[in-house]
């Protein structure tokens, strides 16, 4: 009896062992990040001179020692007193995180683009400038700014931020999410389907998920493309969604739409 009982469990295992043969694991779509990973990322949180409005958290993107790139909407809110920025962080709770830095930026510092739009979400970009130079080191490097010539279109690219999956919470440890930018003739349909504005300018990059599931960006959050040298480049700024949450597309502010608006404030303070 208890040798047919081994000989039961023995062709059980076979069994199972051939079902799974020639599966593949399921893509993961919501990875957790590593230290150094993402060593341009940065989180935003607003200090406010008043409780009118909820304090908001963003991300935002180093672009050099002495500048970070948001969204219009997370520093353009007139009650914004400062902002604390983190630099090199991946559990934004822990003080003292190996590589973490912080700094609060005062309202002066914050340059938010003159034709931002609320209503349409255009020109949705701001530049912090910084009081003092970040200490770059294995955690923090800014990220390149991207070509003024290519679309990106069809490119694998990643984005990372605080989301928690659900478009509302804020997640105290850093994510991310592997993406593809959608083509013009793509960008035209989702606009046809989705967008009720009837219009889609050309500083908007569209992006989806590689599989259908949540999205971890906020706004202000980078869409960044990995160069063959080990770089990084940052072609997009997450701005909002368009669509539902089985079909996450995403719209971001498109960098090279707003180059020469970076490089003035690059040239006036090196």
């Amino acid at each position: 009896m208890v040798q047919l009982q081994w000989v039961v469990i023995f062709l059980t295992f076979l069994l199972y062992q051939r079902s799974t043969q020639g599966q593949t694991p399921p893509t993961e779509r919501f990875l957790s990040a590593r230290p150094q990973q993402f060593p341009y990322q940065v989180f935003i949180e607003q200090r406010q001179d008043c409780e009118c409005d909820p304090a908001k958290s963003c991300g935002g993107v180093i672009i050099s020692s002495r500048s970070v790139l948001t969204s219009a909407s997370c520093a353009g809110d007139y009650s914004v007193e400062a902002l604390n920025l983190y630099f090199g962080a991946v559990d934004r709770t822990n003080e003292k995180e190996v590589g973490q830095q912080r700094l609060t930026v005062k309202r002066w510092n914050i340059f938010v683009h003159r034709e931002y739009d609320p209503y349409q979400q255009l020109n949705d970009i701001a530049l912090i400038r910084l009081p003092v130079e970040i200490r770059f080191d294995e955690f923090i490097q800014a990220a390149q700014l991207p070509d003024p010539e290519s679309l990106y279109e069809n490119e694998s690219c990643i984005v990372s931020g605080w989301g928690d999956g659900s478009g509302f919470a804020i997640s105290p440890r850093l994510h991310y999410s592997n993406v593809t930018v959608l083509s013009n003739e793509e960008r035209k349909t989702v606009a046809h389907h989705h967008w009720t504005g009837k219009f889609y300018p050309a500083s908007w990059i569209c992006s989806k998920p590689h599989e259908c599931g949540p999205h971890t960006a906020i706004s202000g959050d980078p869409l960044v493309t990995k160069n063959d040298e080990g770089s990084n480049t940052v072609i997009g700024l997450i701005s909002f969604n368009l669509s539902s949450k089985k079909n996450p597309i995403v719209i971001s502010t498109r960098i090279s739409s707003f180059l020469q608006w970076i490089n003035r404030f690059e040239e006036i303070n090196p």
